[in-house]
């Protein structure tokens, strides 16, 4: 729980899995991999285009988060995706465009 300006704010909860896959992985499981799913949408196992259902090995990798930790971690540390964006020079400050500026 956090707190803002004195009232408790309570911070979403969004667990996520991937699927793990075996070396032998159907191609539908392998064309999932690394990619996060929320816990609530995650399809059964075996994935209904599995090629191998009888001897599928895939299992679910659990993580608290669907974000992965880098994005968490900045998050935590208040540094907008637009600070790592943009991290040139402000040309706004610079002169005018006529000699008077």
């Amino acid at each position: 729980m956090h707190f803002r300006r004195g009232a408790p704010v309570t911070r979403k909860q969004y667990p996520a899995v991937i699927i793990a896959t075996a070396a032998s992985a159907c191609v539908a499981a392998k064309a999932q991999h690394g990619r996060r799913i929320l816990a609530s949408e995650a399809p059964r196992l075996p994935l209904p285009e599995c090629s191998q259902p009888h001897s599928c090995q895939c299992r679910f990798k659990k993580y608290a988060d669907r974000r992965d930790e880098d994005e968490a971690e900045r998050r935590q540390r208040g540094v907008s995706m637009r600070a790592v964006l943009y991290t040139d020079r402000d040309r706004r400050r610079s002169g005018g465009r006529r000699n008077e500026d």
